[in-house]
């Protein structure tokens, strides 16, 4: 949805280079953490999962972990399992539905959740920006996310 404050240019062409720009820096920062990483023991896929669990909020339940990485509840079930074999995470009842299982971090999650925060932060490409420029990315990035979006939307070239 162009608008007249954008820059002139073709929208397509534009979204296209930040989307690879935004997948370039994911690819870095993983990238830039690979040995702590493996010396943790941890895939992306599980450090992806970690790190959407935080001790200082409320333990989310497998379908809100599912609905913040975009994929199907059986592979966050998957890897929540890797987790409590691990000795990191743990599944128990909701505190507001009995019926959902809510994940939190064991002694050993949250410091091992605390180092892989860490080493992100310290070794992360956007470290290289002022932190004029962080707040200011913060502000695009939280511009551009949806908040609740839905997960299932099917994709406009998909559609019959």
């Amino acid at each position: 949805m162009p608008t007249d404050s954008q820059p002139p240019g073709d929208e397509e062409t534009r979204i296209y280079d930040l989307v690879d720009r935004v997948l370039a820096l994911s690819v870095a920062t993983f990238g830039a953490i690979g040995d702590v990483l493996r010396r943790l023991d941890l895939t992306e896929a599980l450090a992806n999962v970690l790190w959407q669990i935080d001790p200082r909020g409320h333990p989310p339940t497998m379908k809100e972990i599912a609905e913040m990485l975009y994929c199907d509840p059986s592979t966050v079930t998957f890897l929540v399992a890797k987790l409590e074999h691990a000795g990191l995470a743990a599944r128990e009842t909701g505190p507001r539905d009995r019926r959902s299982k809510v994940v939190v971090l064991t002694p050993q999650g949250v410091e091992t959740r605390a180092c892989l925060v860490r080493e992100i932060v310290e070794r992360s490409p956007l470290g290289g920006l002022t932190p004029r420029e962080q707040q200011r990315l913060l502000q695009l990035i939280g511009k551009a996310l949806p908040r609740n979006a839905d997960a299932e939307q099917i994709p406009s070239c998909m559609n019959p």
